[in-house]
C-alpha cells in the first residue's frame, strides 16, 4: 500500500520504523505484534518485546491487548497494564517504536 489516499476502509496501523515508513492493513481479526518471526506485524527493534502487543478487530472497533509487562506499552502517552479502545489518529508506542492507528472510511 503506497499512500493512506489509496487504502480501503477499515483499521491500519501507519509504522516509521527502521525498517521503511509502511501502512499495514488491519484485516484479521487478531493480530500480534512484536519482534518474533510469527508475529504479523514484525518491528525490528531492540525495545520491543518478541510477543509485545496484541490487536483485536471485533465489530468495526480496535482494541489493543498489552502482552509483555516488562517492556512499555502506551497509548497517547499513557501507559497500556491490559487493554485500551483505540480510535482514529492515537499514537501507540511499543518500545520505542510509534505508530499511528488509522481508520479509513469510505
Amino acid at each position: 500500500m503506497s499512500s493512506i489516499a489509496e487504502a480501503a476502509p477499515g483499521w491500519y496501523l501507519a509504522l516509521d520504523d527502521d525498517v521503511s515508513d509502511r501502512l499495514v492493513a488491519l484485516h484479521e481479526p487478531v493480530i500480534r505484534i512484536g519482534r518474533g518471526p510469527h508475529c504479523d506485524v514484525r518491528l525490528d527493534h531492540p525495545s520491543v518485546a518478541f510477543d509485545h502487543a496484541a490487536l483485536a478487530v471485533r465489530s468495526g472497533s480496535l482494541t489493543l491487548f498489552a502482552i509483555n509487562a516488562e517492556r512499555p506499552t502506551l497509548v497517547n502517552g499513557r501507559p497500556v497494564r491490559e487493554q485500551a479502545r483505540l480510535t482514529d489518529y492515537d499514537v501507540v508506542r511499543l518500545g520505542d517504536v510509534l505508530v499511528v492507528v488509522r481508520r479509513m472510511r469510505r
